[in-house]
């Protein structure tokens, strides 16, 4: 599981954003609530680094200096079911428990789930049961 600091969230949640890898210098001028001084911001992205959630995409120039470019290793989807299944495999519920958080999901009031999601879901169960065969 991946446990991430609200700052650490921050960052990885710019780069999922906006799609790219990012600098350092991005990173700073994109999240101008944030006072992150160069060292601070350097820690995060090793930070990042370390957990496997952020990588080293390049170089570019940016002023007259040379400057590491970030990006993530996994979508944010990837992630919010990583956070998931680790989750639910860390607490002490019965085996099915993933069945009734799906349950729960698909049972939401939320307007998002219609009939057109719900038949991508079947499709997406289908191949995966074809693959389990």
């Amino acid at each position: 599981m991946y446990e991430l600091t609200k700052s650490e969230y921050e960052i990885v949640n710019l780069l999922w954003t906006h799609d790219r890898p990012l600098s350092r210098t991005e990173i700073i001028n994109l999240s101008p609530n944030r006072t992150w001084k160069p060292n601070t911001l350097h820690r995060l992205l090793n930070s990042l680094i370390e957990k496997g959630i952020v990588s080293v995409d390049g170089i570019v120039r940016t002023g007259g200096k040379f400057g590491r470019c970030y990006t993530t290793e996994l979508t944010q989807e990837e992630f919010i079911a990583l956070q998931m299944q680790n989750g639910i495999a860390n607490t002490k519920k019965p085996p099915n428990s993933f069945l009734k958080v799906f349950s729960s999901f698909i049972n939401t009031k939320d307007k998002s789930i219609n009939k057109e999601t719900l038949n991508e879901m079947m499709r997406i169960l289908e191949v995966k049961i074809e693959e389990i065969e």
